[in-house]
């Protein structure tokens, strides 16, 4: 039954399928049937065109030269001029720009013999806008100034500011910055006293990628964010705004800023890009999203976004993307060790990159305004050529819609009998299942009685089972204790160590990143103020677990006793009594055992101007980040402790210097364990000590907080999946 109720819907869904695509008259069939004006035609079919001009472009030049052959039929001059104008753009969006300047100048020609001098000089504009895209810059500030010229003589501000940028673009393009920057000014100007915010917006757009070119990138940036206030308070400007955002992004992505803060901006422009069903766009915000994984070394998402970049330009044609996603995909597969697709992408790089230089029609256009201003009988009956050629397709689209319509009643007419053969099919179906289940209950009983045997088997094997059970029940008793065990030695060790308000009451600014290899952790730090000193003191114990927390037992036990009651206040006396201490524990134990620490030990004095500070080290050295004195640039200064350890059989003897230093007020300290330095990646690299210093040094402009948050990511990112190497300790100080 199950089976029939799956057929029954197959059924209904194919009969709604082909209803639909019945009931489906395409909109040349309806202007057909309109009863309106030849003129009222050629108006809708012109705004048929505009509306998916960005998404079906070659149905858009069809209505376009569609409404063309009305108008004409008919003497719609205004008609005459919209389609013109339209035929032009669509060209122009199909990358056909030899077509797309006949007919843009045809329109301008059609403009200037009806006196309409702003349609004049509209397409004067595109046709040098054209230009521009070909590569001609001399030809296309040609037509910009003849543009301009006309908008001067009836007055039209804003229009002369939209040719102002156009030029400051084609001079950006031809790399004469000084002129692009000339006319961006002069149109940001205009475009202010006009007060046409949008118009301001896209000047301080132009602007900023300006200053970004002359490696002015803040200045650039405040530009960007300044046209990004605008263009978002402003309605359907989305193509704008995405462009914007995109040229913030890259500002961003050469400034430093964290990956992720680049990812929002491209892909926020990528959906407004796709909202506006501008696909070149959203090939070019493909591309910088790729960019931001390359730049995590996420090469399979890189390469997948570049991809996806190719796929769109493909589709647009559109050879510069093309190449682009080409180059692109080169260099990540080659990231991602993977040469045969990188040479292969690249020869195809190299080929749309040769194609891009050496195709003759580039610059083939530079006299075509000449040869089709004036040569109207030549082309006249060309263009009249191409609308009965258009025509004829038209009516070649109707009869194939009416043969598909035909074709598709046809096929629900088989569909139906095929649908009655297959429900009768069915019913046969089911009685040869009722059949078989019958003989199945009769096997089933077969198989009863073979079960009985089984579970007898499965009797001995539960008996069997319970034995191990009661084994693995003993297994994980024992587990629990020692696991309560070590829990409870975690209790006790976090008990030693200073509480945050102890610490905060000592230290107003400070972070500890503390990160135990185990349970229980071999490293401790110690703070302690006694009379006008403070102490801090960052403490290494060999072992790990239990092992190295009993030996951070006895370090805390013996530095309490030192400084807290025997009132010793040296650093260097300190390490010398604390290395003295632990020997006279290791003599009571078995010759050779390894025991002992290694330690940064520092007493701070505050005086009027400055900290007086003085450090001993027992093979841990201390950091200090301050500015320089010529230039205030920030150096991390290292300085280096004794390079025995404290204890360790065989080497009591041991000498441990002080080191006084004056410190800025404003500085940062920072003490260590050797964890952090040592933790290696899946690859077995560490990050060493040298990555570890240059990072401390680039964020010591950081609060302390962000700076915990930034050294606990950069230490996540490199471990990974890694296992914890040692017990980590790192703790910065504000003086």
């Amino acid at each position: 039954m199950r089976f029939l109720f799956i057929l029954f819907l197959f059924f209904l869904a194919q009969n709604y399928l082909i209803a639909q695509k019945t009931s489906k008259d395409s909109l040349e069939v309806l202007l057909k049937k309109d009863n309106n004006s030849e003129n009222e035609k050629a108006r809708k079919l012109i705004m048929m065109s505009k509306s998916i001009l960005d998404n079906l472009t070659e149905r858009s030049l069809l209505y376009a030269q569609q409404a063309l052959l009305i108008a004409e039929k008919s003497n719609f001059n205004i008609g005459i001029g919209e389609a013109l104008i339209q035929i032009a753009k669509a060209y122009y969006a199909l990358e056909k720009y030899q077509k797309a300047l006949e007919y843009f100048v045809r329109s301008a020609k059609f403009s200037k013999e009806k006196g309409n001098r702003k349609g004049e000089a509209t397409a004067i504009r595109l046709i040098g806008r054209t230009y521009h895209n070909l590569g001609n810059y001399q030809q296309a500030l040609v037509q910009y100034q003849e543009s301009i010229k006309l908008f001067e003589s009836i007055d039209a501000k804003q229009e002369i500011a939209i040719s102002l940028t156009w030029i400051g673009e084609t001079y950006f393009s031809a790399k004469n910055y000084n002129l692009a920057k000339d006319n961006y000014d002069q149109a940001l100007k205009m475009a202010t006293d006009l007060q046409d915010q949008l118009l301001i917006a896209t000047c301080q757009t132009n602007i900023g990628e300006w200053f970004v070119s002359k490696k002015l990138l803040n200045t650039g940036l405040e530009y960007y964010k300044k046209g990004e206030i605008i263009f978002r308070r402003m309605p359907n400007n989305s193509r704008e705004l995405a462009r914007n955002l995109i040229g913030k992004a890259n500002i961003y992505n050469l400034t430093g800023y964290s990956p992720n803060e680049v990812l929002v901006l491209y892909l926020e422009a990528r959906k407004l890009y796709e909202n506006a069903h501008y696909n070149e766009g959203t090939a070019v915000s493909y591309i910088g999203i790729g960019d931001v994984y390359m730049r995590i070394k996420t090469y399979p998402k890189a390469i997948d976004h570049y991809f996806k970049s190719l796929q769109i330009a493909k589709e647009l044609n559109s050879k510069k993307i093309i190449r682009d996603s080409y180059q692109k995909l080169a260099l990540a597969h080659e990231a991602n060790n993977n040469q045969v697709f990188a040479f292969q992408n690249f020869k195809l790089f190299k080929a749309y990159h040769d194609s891009l230089y050496n195709e003759s029609e580039v610059f083939a256009f530079s006299d075509i305004q000449s040869r089709l201003g004036y040569d109207i009988k030549d082309r006249e009956s060309k263009i009249q050529k191409e609308i009965i050629a258009a025509k004829a397709e038209n009516e070649k689209i109707e009869n194939k819609q009416r043969q598909e319509l035909e074709r598709n009643v046809r096929l629900q007419f088989v569909i139906n009998i095929v649908s009655v053969l297959m429900l009768i099919l069915a019913g046969g179906f089911l009685y040869v299942i009722y059949k078989s289940r019958r003989d199945i209950r009769l096997r089933n009983e077969q198989l009863r009685q073979r079960n009985l045997e089984i579970q007898q088997q499965k009797t001995e094997l539960e008996t069997k089972s319970d034995l191990l059970e009661e084994k693995s029940n003993q297994l994980e008793r024992t587990y629990i204790k020692i696991t309560d065990s070590i829990r409870y030695a975690e209790t006790i060790q976090q008990s030693i160590l200073p509480p945050d308000d102890k610490i905060q009451q000592i230290l107003s600014d400070y972070f500890i990143i503390s990160k135990p290899k185990d349970v229980v952790s071999g490293d401790f730090y110690w703070v302690a103020k006694l009379d006008k000193y403070k102490f801090v003191a960052v403490v290494d114990c060999t072992g790990h677990g239990v092992s190295g927390g009993l030996m951070t037992m006895i370090g805390h036990t013996l530095l309490n006793e030192i400084i807290n009651q025997q009132h010793i206040y040296s650093p260097a006396q300190i390490l010398h009594l604390l290395n003295e201490g632990l020997g006279n524990i290791i003599e009571r134990q078995t010759e050779n055992i390894a025991i002992g620490m290694e330690v940064a030990l520092c007493r701070f004095q505050y005086l009027e101007q400055s900290v007086q500070l003085v450090y001993a080290g027992a093979k841990r050295p201390l950091w200090i980040v301050e500015e320089k004195k010529e230039d205030k640039e920030l150096e991390l200064i290292e300085v280096i402790g004794t390079s025995e350890p404290i204890g360790f059989a065989g080497s009591r003897e041991k000498y441990y210097q002080n080191q006084e230093l004056n410190l800025k007020i404003g500085s940062n300290i920072y003490l260590a364990s050797d964890g952090y330095a040592d933790q290696a990646n899946p690859k077995k690299k560490r990050i060493g000590s040298t990555q570890l210093k240059e990072f401390l040094r680039n964020s010591a402009y950081l609060s302390l907080k962000d700076q915990k948050i930034m050294l606990e990511k950069k230490l996540n990112d490199h471990q990974q999946n890694a296992t914890q190497r040692d017990d980590i300790t790192l703790m910065g100080i504000k003086i």
